[in-house]
């Protein structure tokens, strides 16, 4: 009996090891490849429009602290100082594109 009951606990112990081993794993993170729109030398008034909506002021996607991200495709960019437009483009953007619009 003293041997049947030894060999219980040890198959016990050795089932509680194994279901304790955790296999590696690795978290999958999602990559955002959408393309994106950056806009240089932007006055403090500069206004971004992307496709007839406005985006908010364009000095504050400068590409160094945020950029825009849009779908792939073509889109119509402007920029307006004081209601007055002063930049337009029609851009086709693919995949992992980031678009840099400078003011002169």
């Amino acid at each position: 009996m003293t041997r049947k009951l030894f060999v219980c606990a040890v198959v016990v112990a050795l089932a509680l090891g194994v279901s304790g081993c955790k296999r590696p794993w690795k978290r999958a993170e999602p990559v955002d490849t959408r393309p994106q729109i950056a806009v240089a030398n932007a006055s403090a008034k500069a206004v971004l429009v992307i496709d007839g909506i406005t985006i908010g002021p364009a000095g504050a996607f400068d590409g160094k602290e945020a950029t825009v991200r849009v779908s792939k495709g073509t889109h119509v960019i402007e920029i307006l100082e004081s209601g007055r437009l002063i930049y337009t483009e029609t851009v086709t953007l693919a995949d992992d594109i980031t678009r840099t619009i400078t003011i002169r």
